[in-house]
């Protein structure tokens, strides 16, 4: 098991979501790596683009996703890690989702 200093942007964070240990079985990339790429529904990768420390991990997601033959729409407009974001984003997000009346 790695521990969250070993390769996370964002370790404090991540520390609080996972509570300080971090598996293959939290991390997107092992988890795209051993997921039968059509078996991926399609992903929506938004990201603010201005000093957001979580932008570059974003881009090598939806590169590694791209990579696997995994549809990806991806969201990375100007903009900071906060809700003001997040609130316009939402909102492209739900025409975008494939659902059926």
């Amino acid at each position: 098991m790695r521990t969250l200093g070993d390769r996370l942007e964002r370790a404090e964070l991540v520390d609080r979501v996972f509570g300080g240990e971090f598996t293959a079985d939290d991390d997107l990339f092992e988890l795209l790596a051993a997921t039968e790429p059509g078996s991926v529904p399609p992903l929506y990768i938004a990201c603010g683009t201005e000093e957001d420390r979580l932008m570059p991990a974003n881009g090598r997601l939806a590169d590694a996703a791209r990579a696997r033959g995994v549809a990806v729409t991806t969201d990375f407009r100007p903009g900071v890690h906060e809700w003001g974001l997040w609130d316009d984003v939402i909102q492209d997000v739900i025409v975008w989702l494939p659902l059926r009346a």
